[in-house]
């Protein structure tokens, strides 16, 4: 086990210590349950400082230190009151076939990695920027300093920094083994929502082997918005079961407040898809009890008001992005060819059911499952957490498929990706409402254990046909990676630190270099330096437009030197590393060259 996968198992422990004196009856859960509880209380223990680090610009090694004090404390508590036999205790009341699988799962998402490419190398540049610069919102990929809006002041950036620091690993190994942990927050967060509603384990551990057989073969579920809906979200939701079916108490309230600030940590767009999704249910169970219990009421109206703690980060990101990057908000935005959404008149749009239905499994089979799944639900005894889910699978119908509210939120929100984005409530819901209900339904028979691990593996299976997987992210491609051999699962990471370290012997760090957008978020990955322009993320870079008609034009192989050398000398842009075009205009221009496996990395008379 490598250092870097140890800290992040290690990592719940201070929330755990501070769980046993608030709210001990959460870890009454199970062991999952408990370590969702853990993670959530852990981060919510660092939020203040890490904010404060990023305000401030201070260096990683103050969170870090603060980490390892907190991370003390929490060993002198547990000894002092002998908590460390109650972990034992929850280990061995969850052994059983849906542990297993849980860890195996684990197991082959370490061997497999976390994904290296695309959206990827924008989280690690803003780690490496961490690092090497301090806590900052700077845009890590333009050498003047802009504001990142996208992810700014993030929480799980911070954590990676953190981890890098104290295990003194390379950044890209700690990314690489990190994926265990992103599953392990899914599953954590998964059991805590399931458990909340039917506060049956058996039936939160069939609500995880569902979630396992989903998205097991996915890469990229430690990113910020995948966390957020299908680790944070669930939590938020397993809270707000607890808070309605009651009694409703202001620890509940201190739980979403701390919740909704991770959440704005991590992605701010998910605090206002859980407002707009569960806060209008939030909203009538509140009046309600305004209504019958006045005095009662308080606790309800304080969760309510808690949702919003998160919600001044996505106001900062909205507030910093500048507005030529962003999409007009006064009309109706367009309709490209993606199959979201679609016209309904001629000023409305309605999200195009076929698609929906596809996202959330499609077909006879899944149909089904709903009906069936609903049906259950209403038929046992949780029907007051049933009627709370099935109002925000309602509220999230509606403004799909009433077209003045599909075009309002399209129209505020501006680009359809977000309102598209905004389905995944639907899925967290059905993961109570279809394997959950009817794992309730089922523990009434008298099953016997091994019926119930027999349920439990034919879930997983079931769970992963209906997914509609497709290469890469499917079980064939999954498991053929896991069996590889050690090089040929790892042997990239040990060429991109070749070319990091041929980079770094040749350029001063922070110099910008010459790169195509797509190769240059890789580029700054992993060196740290510079470019003018990156392909994506950079949304606070007021002038963006600008550099990128310029960028083109220093990349066209048949523009002259001539013309290049003046936005060469405006970017200070002496090093150019050509991918797969012709270099041929810099013959007569060059001060030295250098190349590494068939990679030239050139520097630029331009003085």
């Amino acid at each position: 086990m490598s250092a870097s996968i140890l800290f992040w198992l290690l990592l719940p422990l201070p929330g755990y210590a501070l769980a046993r004196r608030v709210s001990s009856d959460e870890l009454e859960s199970g062991l999952l349950g408990s370590l969702g509880i853990s993670y959530l209380y852990t981060f919510a223990l660092l939020s203040p400082l890490s904010i404060a680090c990023y305000v401030l610009r201070l260096p990683v090694g103050v969170l870090s230190a603060y980490f390892v004090a907190l991370f003390v404390a929490a060993v002198i508590d547990l000894t002092r009151q002998r908590g460390w036999g109650a972990i034992g205790r929850l280990w061995m009341a969850g052994l059983g076939v849906e542990l297993l699988i849980v860890i195996l799962d684990l197991v082959m998402g370490a061997r497999v990695g976390t994904f290296l490419a695309g959206d990827a190398f924008v989280h690690l540049a803003r780690i490496r920027s961490l690092l090497e610069n301090g806590m900052n919102n700077d845009d890590p990929f333009v050498a003047a300093r802009h504001f990142f809006p996208v992810y700014h002041t993030n929480l799980l950036h911070a954590l990676y920094a953190m981890a890098t620091q104290l295990t003194r690993c390379d950044l890209l190994n700690v990314w690489f083994d990190s994926l265990p942990m992103g599953k392990l927050l899914i599953a954590s967060g998964t059991y805590y929502f399931a458990w909340q509603v039917f506060q049956r384990r058996w039936v939160a551990w069939v609500a995880v082997m569902f979630v396992v057989g989903v998205r097991g073969p996915f890469q990229y579920v430690i990113y910020p918005n995948q966390l957020s809906p299908y680790f944070l979200t669930p939590m938020v939701l397993g809270i707000l079961v607890s808070a309605i079916r009651g009694p409703c108490t202001w620890r509940h309230a201190a739980m979403l407040a701390a919740a909704s600030l991770i959440i704005g940590q991590f992605h701010g767009l998910y605090v206002l898809f859980c407002l707009i999704g569960a806060g209008p249910v939030l909203g009538a169970v509140a009046l309600y009890n305004l209504v019958r219990r006045p005095r009662a009421a308080m606790p309800i109206l304080a969760c309510a008001a808690a949702m919003w703690v998160g919600f001044p980060f996505l106001l900062v990101s909205r507030w910093q992005t500048p507005v030529i990057n962003r999409a007009p908000v006064t009309e109706t935005a367009p309709i490209g060819d993606s199959g979201y959404f679609v016209r309904v008149g001629a000023n409305d749009v309605v999200r195009d059911s076929t698609d929906l239905v596809r996202t959330l499994g499609g077909g006879v089979g899944n149909t089904i499952a709903w009906f069936v799944g609903i049906g259950c639900a209403l038929a046992g005894r949780r029907r007051r957490e049933t009627a709370f889910l099935l109002g925000i699978v309602a509220v999230s119908l509606s403004i799909f498929f009433v077209p003045a509210i599909c075009s309002f939120f399209m129209r505020r929100l501006g680009e359809e990706w977000v309102l598209q984005r905004f389905d995944y409530l639907i899925g967290v819901c059905q993961i109570a409402l279809v394997p959950g209900a009817i794992a309730a339904m089922l523990e009434r028979l008298p099953l016997a254990e091994v019926g119930r691990a027999i349920v439990s593996v034919v879930v997983v299976f079931l769970a992963a046909g209906s997914a509609g997987h497709q290469k890469p992210d499917d079980w064939t491609t999954w498991l053929g990676t896991a069996r590889l051999p050690h090089e040929q699962r790892t042997g990239y990471l040990g060429n991109i630190n070749k070319i990091r370290d041929f980079v770094t012997a040749h350029v001063p760090p922070g110099e910008t270099v010459l790169a195509d957008p797509v190769t240059g978020i890789g580029f700054v990955a992993i060196t740290g330096n510079k470019l003018v322009i990156a392909d994506r993320a950079c949304n606070g870079v007021s002038d963006q437009y600008e550099r990128r008609d310029d960028l083109a034009v220093m990349l066209d192989p048949r523009v002259s030197w001539e013309r290049k050398l003046p936005l060469l000398r405006k970017y200070q842009t002496r090093y150019f590393f050509p991918v797969s075009f012709r270099n041929e205009w810099t013959e007569g221009h060059v001060e030295a060259q250098w190349s590494v496996d068939r990679r030239l990395l050139i520097k630029l008379k331009i003085d």
